[in-house]
């Protein structure tokens, strides 16, 4: 689950990344390709916090509240 976790974050890491660079390209955009990079940046964005909020339940899942360790299952 830990291994799944980090694959999420990097995920999360590399789309944020992404992100900056569609958005200095909207900056310059005009007409129908602007629209489009709005839409596409938009998607990405939700798509950034589904990652986040994944990979940080994933990461926590064997956490107890103390830290000690894993979780009974």
């Amino acid at each position: 689950m830990e291994r799944l976790a980090d694959e999420y974050r990097l995920g999360a890491d590399r789309l944020s990344e992404r992100l900056v660079l569609l958005r200095r390209e909207l900056r310059t955009a005009r007409g129908e390709t602007a629209f489009l990079l709005e839409r596409r940046i938009e998607t990405m964005r939700r798509e950034l916090g589904d990652l986040r909020r994944i990979g940080g339940y994933l990461a926590g899942y064997y956490r107890q509240a103390d830290g000690s360790g894993r979780r009974e299952v």
